[in-house]
């Protein structure tokens, strides 16, 4: 009884394997570009080392500013707490 299974299951091993092999000579291992307008889009957007940013981001770069990756309502500093302790 173990023979017969072991023989078909060897057998539907190999001819995954088989396909598996087929399958892995014919994979193109070349980048291909399916949108050309993404393509075009992504070309001219600036960059940063290689992250896109916004145009404002660039200019301010470029105008010698630091370069800062918070909105202007997030970018204030936090309430001081050191009163609260002193009121304990």
């Amino acid at each position: 009884m173990s023979s017969r299974s072991s023989g078909a299951s060897t057998s539907y091993r190999q001819a995954a394997l088989q396909k598996y092999l087929i399958k892995k000579k014919n994979r193109s291992v070349h980048k291909k570009v399916r949108y050309e307008s993404r393509k075009r889009l992504a070309e001219a957007r600036p960059r940063v080392r290689g992250q896109f940013v916004k145009q404002e981001v660039l200019a301010a770069q470029q105008a010698g500013e630091q370069r800062t990756t918070c909105t202007p309502p997030l970018c204030t500093s936090p309430p001081s707490f050191a009163g609260s302790a002193a009121q304990r």
